[in-house]
This record gives structure tokens, sequence and C-alpha cells, in this order.
């Protein structure tokens, strides 16, 4: 079964009709939402209304190019969100200074759809892995606010999840997971639930190797006290899933954000190629 989370959804503008069919049914084959528009109005009014995870965009459209539909778009907060351009010719100059400020990705036609949605799916884990980073730093600020008063391992394992979801903001919910010493989950979000397909107290009688496909205890046991040791990681791994199919997530975990209380961020990614973690302690 798989898991009833939102699919990553891709707003395409171009103002070629055959050419927004083509990668439209490309994209939605590998399970994206798709949503299209020929016109640089249009497209401000789909970003506005439906909030793309990313934006694919030609350079030449009706009347602007698409660094000027860049430029609206990330110059509002509702709207900003990755972007991949398509051009006919390569940048030179202040123009292409201003195409990597605005832009994500830049790639030269002609573009195979299967190459844009490899390209999508890099965008957008780059676009998770700092998403995160921003989301853990921001927790910990309001943690530092809110722990003073704390007595308990339990009332503080509360209060992270709390931070963590008000850091990460309405629009782009993240799953949270917090677990003790023994890497026993003590505190989760609904979202955390969601993906696994546990309930709140079956995830809180798991550990982190019983949810990491392809690790056995102790394989887990020696993973959990290296991550303690670095202090924080991430990278993407398989999520093994309890009723529904495993997912594909792109974590960011700290060690010790108070005293034997660990936390991992994740945000679901599209499948495909393994990308290899990275320690952030350095």
């Amino acid at each position: 079964m798989k898991v009833p989370t939102p699919p990553q959804r891709v707003l395409l503008v171009d103002d070629d009709e055959d050419t927004r069919e083509m990668y439209a049914w490309s994209l939605g084959a590998r399970g994206y939402e798709v949503i299209t528009a020929g016109t640089v109005m249009n497209a401000l009014g789909e970003a506005g209304a439906e909030q793309p995870d990313v934006v694919v965009t030609d350079f030449t459209l009706p009347g602007v190019s698409g660094l000027e539909l860049a430029a609206k778009l990330k110059g509002t907060p509702e709207t900003s969100c990755p972007i991949v351009l398509l051009s006919g010719r390569e940048f030179s100059g202040d123009e292409r200074e201003q195409a990597l400020r605005l832009c994500d990705s830049i790639l030269l036609k002609p573009i195979l759809p299967d190459h844009l949605g490899d390209e999508i799916r890099h965008v957008l884990i780059r676009s998770a892995a700092r998403r995160l980073r921003r989301q853990m730093q921001e927790m910990r600020r309001r943690l530092a606010e809110t722990l003073r008063s704390v007595k308990t391992n339990q009332d503080a394992a509360r209060e992270i999840v709390a931070a963590a979801e008000a850091a990460g903001g309405a629009r782009r919910r993240t799953a949270i997971l917090i677990a003790d010493d023994h890497a026993r989950y003590v505190a989760a979000n609904d979202i955390a639930c969601t993906v696994t397909g546990l309930s709140q107290e079956q995830l809180l009688s798991k550990s982190v190797w019983d949810l990491t496909m392809g690790m056995d205890a102790e394989a887990g046991r020696r993973m959990w006290q290296e991550f303690i040791l670095r202090g924080s990681l991430e990278g993407t791994y398989s999520l093994a899933g309890y009723g529904v199919d495993p997912v594909t997530a792109w974590f960011a975990a700290a060690a010790n954000v108070v005293p034997h209380l660990h936390v991992s961020l994740l945000a679901p990614v599209p499948e495909g190629g393994a990308v290899t973690a990275v320690d952030l302690a350095g």
C-alpha cells in the first residue's frame, strides 16, 4: 500500500502545448502531481494557489523571460520554491549571474523527459536538505527559550517535537522522531505515524533500526553509537513501513539536542538512486 502522503507537486510553465503535455505525462508517470501553465500570469496564479514544491519553466515565454518569472516567484514568500530553468542557449555575463542566483538548476535543450525527471529529483533533495538544516537550527533556537522549566525527559521530548513543528511551518510538514540513548523512540509527530503506517503507541514501541531497511539489531546499535559520537548526520535512506510501502526520505539528525535525547527530521523525497549520507559535524 502506498503511504498516504501528498505527492511532490511540479508547476510546469511552457507556452508550447505539446512540450507541456510531453513533460507532464512523463513526470506524472514518476508519481508527481503536475500543474501546467502557458503564460506568466497563469503561472503566478497557479503558484499562489497550489504552492508547488518545484517550478520548471522555459526561458522563452510570451512577453517575458523565465528569469523574470523566477524573480517574481522568489520575491514572494508564498510562491518561493526551487526553480529549474530550461533554455535553448547558454548564458553569459550579468544574465548568467542572475540565472544562477534565481534558479536551482539550468538545463540546456534538448532535454529528454527522463533527464528532466532526474534533475527535478536532485533539486528536490537539495531543497529538502537545506530546509531541514534551517528547521533544525530554528528548533534549537526555540528550545533554548522553552526548556529551562522542563523537569523530565518525557516533557523535554514533547517540547522538542513542538519546537520542531513550529520551526518547520505549516506549508511543508516534516516527520519528527525523538529517540533515547538506546535508540528507542520516545516521541513522534503525526506525520511520522503517517509515513511509517504506525500509530503513536505502536511507533513508540519500536527502535531506530526497526524502521531502517536491511538493518539488524546489532548493526543498528553500532550505527546508533557512531551517530551519537558524531553528533549529527544527514542523507537519504529507505524507511521501512508497516502495512505501507517503504519510503525514501531525506533525514537530518542531531544527537543530544538535550542530554540523552536525539532528534531526526525526515522529508519524503522522490524515489531513485541513493545519495550518500554526509557528516554535518564539521
